[in-house]
């Protein structure tokens, strides 16, 4: 059907629509002789062994833990308050350079 495209007309539309129910028994006799199952498209639970694995793994490296000045390589060192590391001063200069840019509403 698809394969007309803007050529599809009223005649071969209605012999597709003819043929789609005795075509679908076709398929759903077909697969029932030959033991096939419909897949399911519903997600599958995850087995409890997955969370456990994970939860060992993240033990194993002391992922739940806190450590003092723990760093990543892409991140660096962060501080548990932010803001106690925050210059003012230097917000205040960024502050001022972008109110401009910003539209006040009322």
């Amino acid at each position: 059907m698809y394969a007309h495209g803007a050529n599809l007309s009223f005649n071969s539309a209605q012999a597709y629509s003819r043929a789609a129910i005795p075509m679908k028994e076709t398929m759903s006799n077909f697969d029932c002789k030959n033991n096939l199952r419909k897949h399911s498209s519903k997600h599958k639970r995850r087995k409890d062994e997955d969370a456990v694995a994970v939860v060992d793994t993240l033990q194993k490296i002391n992922a739940l833990n806190e450590i003092p000045r723990r760093t990543h390589h892409g991140i660096g060192v962060i501080p548990k308050d932010p803001i106690s590391a925050l210059d003012f001063h230097d917000l205040s200069i960024w502050l001022t350079k972008h109110k401009k840019n910003w539209v006040t509403l009322r």
